[in-house]
This record gives structure tokens, sequence and C-alpha cells, in this order.
């Protein structure tokens, strides 16, 4: 994401989410990567599957304000 390619990020996070699912932060980062890449349904999944974890979390609660 640091470089600008949200492409690539999305990859590894996505990986990242796999290898261990209640990774909050990662699936954030996952959402943030969906939401640039234009793929809103896939970011609202992930940041209403965070939201459900922890209903508090205002960064994901904001991003999918914006979606």
């Amino acid at each position: 994401m640091e470089n600008g390619d949200a492409q690539l990020a999305s990859g590894w996070a996505l990986r990242a989410v796999d290898l261990n699912p209640g990774d909050l932060p990662a699936r954030f980062l996952l959402a943030q990567t969906f939401a640039q890449l234009n793929m809103k349904a896939r970011a609202r999944a992930e940041l209403t599957h965070i939201l459900s974890k922890n209903p508090e979390d205002k960064e994901a609660r904001a991003l999918l304000k914006g979606l």
C-alpha cells in the first residue's frame, strides 16, 4: 500500500487473512485495498466481518460509510 500498488497489497493481505482469519488489522488492510481497487462488495464484506467482531471499530465504520 505504501508503494501505491493496491493489487499487490491485496494479494499479501488476502494471504495474511487466509493464514489467520481472526487478524482484524489484516482484514482492514484487505478491505482498504479492495476499496482502492473499486471492489466495493468485497470491501463491504470484510468491513462487515470486522464490525461483527468489533462493533466499536471507528476506522472500519468510517470506511464502510464512505463506500
